[in-house]
């Protein structure tokens, strides 16, 4: 039985796919890069590379540990940014996706409210600006629709997608980021079967961010079926398809948003603007 998960390292089975490197206080980075048309079908994700910051516990680490995520994140987003625009200086368009009223979906307009925007012409060498799309039952425009004619209005050099994800391990729930260039389809993580925003869709360089909020139903009775006798799972193989595209999010599914949120919007001031969290902190004020 196979789940749907938007976190590629979750996707791959083979080591030749993906390397890991332990980090400080107890964090790991993992790249998945699929390369061809084979893995492309294989695994069900999109060609690109996916770099995955897990960091467990998350949600009960000190703040010194946060800075330390932040200039991973920060680190990493500022590698991609200059390697698809191929510039020193850039003009950074981000992208804020996902439904405010749901909390789980709510990534984008949490990180929208944190970030630090600027003008074309401004004191610091990069601009950033940034807008949120909301959700087609609120704006009546397809989000694929609004980003392309958004990115075509203001002509970045590069195009960050935000957006919660979907996992199949409650472990990763609120605890990893993923980025990745290969774009994304809005409301994927509940089987939504939209336009992939990516930089052939926008002509131009895009790159996605997100962290894991939900699991499918299906995915965590499947576990659960997966244990049990043949005839038990006979009497019960219709479940999990009643249970499709419902999903699940901890309890305490509001602190993890605005952590998550807080953490991301900062690594995108420091990378875009090179913002010290403290100036940040200032400004905000």
């Amino acid at each position: 039985m196979s789940f749907y998960t938007d976190i590629a390292f979750e996707a791959v089975n083979s080591s030749f796919a993906k390397k890991a490197n332990d980090l400080e206080y107890g964090c790991t980075e993992s790249i998945v890069k699929i390369d061809n048309s084979k893995k492309e079908k294989l695994y069900n994700k999109p060609k690109g590379e996916y770099y995955l910051l897990d960091c467990p516990n998350l949600n009960s680490l000190a703040p010194v540990v946060y800075e330390y995520i932040i200039e991973q994140v920060a680190s990493y987003l500022r590698h991609k940014i200059k390697s698809v625009t191929n510039k020193d200086n850039y003009s950074v368009l981000v992208v804020c996706l996902g439904n405010e009223n749901i909390v789980s979906d709510s990534l984008g307009s949490e990180v929208f409210s944190k970030l630090i925007t600027t003008t074309l012409n401004n004191e610091y060498s990069n601009s950033l600006q940034a807008i949120r799309t909301s959700v087609f039952g609120k704006t009546g425009i397809d989000t694929a629709t609004l980003t392309k004619g958004i990115t075509n209005l203001t002509n970045p050099d590069v195009v960050l997608l935000i957006d919660s994800l979907c996992s199949v391990s409650i472990n990763r729930i609120g605890t990893s980021i993923q980025i990745s260039d290969t774009g994304l389809v809005a409301g994927g993580a509940i089987g939504r079967q939209g336009k992939l925003i990516n930089a052939p869709f926008l002509k131009c360089p895009t790159l996605a961010v997100g962290i894991p909020f939900v699991v499918r139903v299906e995915t965590i009775i499947g576990e659960v079926l997966n244990t049990l006798s043949d005839t038990i799972l006979e009497e019960n193989k219709t479940l999990d398809n009643k249970c499709r595209n419902l999903l699940v999010a901890p309890k305490d599914i509001d602190n993890m948003v605005e952590l998550g949120s807080y953490l991301i919007a900062s690594a995108i001031n420091l990378a875009v603007l090179d913002l010290s969290i403290e100036e940040q902190r200032l400004i905000r004020m």
